[in-house]
């Protein structure tokens, strides 16, 4: 829920491991957005600055022969079609980054919880579980 998009920045270098053949890609996105806070629906300003890292390779086998390690790296991410789509990266990176429930500052959620409307307290005959309890 992103009620505005600012500003947006990318900064970005590419270099080929001579050892691996592996493309590294490195830099960072500087972003200034505003989120819609959870509790009051009010636009929360945030500003991001995000360093991003991550390999490339377009050889099959050097992906399909990594062991899996909890203490390595990611094994690199495919080329395709001699091409690294970068904007895919950002973009994966910066939904990432975003905050899945922003609260502007001061807000906080009342202990009775929160009350949209009024609240109907009489039981309608006309609901779905009229018919369950016909069953007992």
């Amino acid at each position: 829920d992103l009620c505005s998009f600012d500003h947006f920045a990318a900064f970005f270098t590419l270099r080929r491991s001579e050892q691996t053949g592996w493309v590294e890609v490195k830099g960072r996105f500087q972003a200034s957005l505003s989120q819609q806070c959870v509790v009051s629906l009010e636009p929360v300003e945030v500003e991001l600055d995000v360093p991003v890292m991550a390999m490339f390779s377009n050889k099959s086998a050097d992906i399909s022969a990594v062991n899996i390690d909890i203490e390595m790296e990611d094994p690199p991410e495919p080329i395709e079609n001699n091409s690294i789509d970068v904007g895919e990266l950002v973009a994966q990176q910066l939904a990432v980054s975003l905050d899945p429930y922003p609260r502007a500052l001061g807000t906080e959620v009342p202990a009775e919880g929160l009350s949209f409307g009024a609240k109907i307290e009489e039981f309608r005959e006309n609901n779905p579980f009229t018919v369950l309890r016909g069953l007992k």
